[in-house]
């Protein structure tokens, strides 16, 4: 379900944005953003590595030992795999 509140749109409760997170609002344990190939961004404590049979980011690793946060919706980057930056 999409919602409109004032300039912000919302996708299942989650704010769509033209632009990505910032890290200023990052969770202090995240080290990477991520953007997927459908827009949205993620916060994780680990590098990811891209799945392009999913098309989004992953870990190779058990769960218990990486965390990640789904954040907004942004617009597309014009190619997912390089839209992953460390924290500055």
């Amino acid at each position: 379900m999409v919602a409109v509140d004032g300039s912000s749109a919302f996708v299942g409760g989650v704010e769509m944005s033209k632009s990505k997170p910032e890290w200023r609002d990052a969770p202090e344990w995240a080290q990477w953003l991520a953007q997927d190939k459908d827009g949205w961004y993620s916060w994780w404590n680990i590098e990811p590595v891209a799945c392009d049979k999913a098309e989004c980011w992953n870990q190779g690793k058990p769960m218990e030992e990486w965390e990640y946060l789904d954040v907004s919706v942004g617009a597309l980057a014009e190619d997912w795999r390089k839209a992953l930056e460390p924290r500055p």
